[in-house]
């Protein structure tokens, strides 16, 4: 999954690295992801906005036998 804005920028590393988490929407998601084997992307980019993509491991297909 991606998704964009053409909105202001942020600085993607002091965000997710913060002492203080005083936004914890992205951390959660990163973290949310991990745990199913999955990456969260986040890039950021003055005068372009922001891309957040989202992206998880295709399951095994059970066999009916």
């Amino acid at each position: 999954m991606e998704i964009r804005d053409d909105s202001i920028s942020f600085e993607v590393e002091k965000v997710l690295h913060a002492k203080r988490y005083k936004r914890l929407g992205l951390i959660s998601m990163r973290k949310r992801m991990e745990i199913f084997g999955g990456q969260l992307v986040l890039e950021s980019t003055p005068g372009k906005g922001t891309t957040v993509r989202a992206t998880l491991p295709a399951g095994k297909e059970k066999v009916s036998s």
